[in-house]
């Protein structure tokens, strides 16, 4: 699988991944506003001013989304998606795999998570993200945890 910074065309695809608000919202937060737009849809996203990635199968097909920002100091992961029909099957695993080696080493990587996304929090596990306290009360979301991967 590759990962390659995402374009407009997988942008439009990835408003797809998302069929009603509740899961638009627990992916990308509060803010996100749907029905998705796709007018809207880049301003939502940050795009292109935060760092959007696109993974894609042997096939060419766009099957995970991730945005880095540098935040808190940190390589900070966001909006984390993989598309549904490719879900359980590792894609996630592979993902961040691809993402870790693309980041600056020398800093922390972290991530908000819901925690009730289960299978999500035990990925983030698997690669060494421990539960942390949050950099400040403001920067948490009702149901959400902290998680960050030390550098070392």
């Amino acid at each position: 699988m590759q990962l390659l910074e995402s374009q407009p065309k997988e942008l439009k695809e990835l408003m797809q991944w998302f069929i009603n608000e509740n899961q638009l919202k627990s992916w990308g937060g509060p803010y996100f506003r749907f029905p998705i737009v796709e007018s809207q849809w880049h301003k939502d996203l940050n795009w292109p001013a935060t760092p959007s990635f696109s993974l894609f199968n042997s096939q060419q097909n766009m099957v995970g989304f991730i945005q880095i920002l540098d935040r808190f100091n940190n390589n900070h992961l966001g909006r984390v998606a993989i598309k549904p029909t490719y879900r359980g099957q590792g894609v996630g695993k592979i993902l961040i795999s691809k993402v870790l080696e693309k980041i600056d080493p020398a800093k922390n990587t972290s991530l908000f998570v819901y925690e009730n996304n289960i299978a999500a929090v035990k990925l983030y596990r698997s690669f060494n993200f421990i539960q942390s306290a949050p950099p400040g009360p403001q920067d948490m979301l009702d149901g959400c945890i902290y998680m960050v991967r030390d550098s070392k």
